[in-house]
């Protein structure tokens, strides 16, 4: 079984990111390894310095 994650872009694309084979696999990511996954898929980069910014507006 895949784990794969869904990740929205500011622009509206989403793109599904395979993570890992395996739930154990699955249980042993973590936040920065997700991060960089994402940045990866997103961008072509890879790297440690990423900032998330979550804004809700009504």
């Amino acid at each position: 079984m895949i784990y794969q994650v869904v990740v929205g872009g500011i622009d509206g694309v989403k793109i599904t990111i395979d993570l890992c084979d395996n739930e154990k696999e699955m249980q042993r990511i973590t936040v920065a390894e997700l991060k960089d996954k994402i940045l990866e898929k997103f961008l072509g980069i890879t790297g440690k310095l990423i900032y998330f910014i979550y804004l809700h507006i009504k």
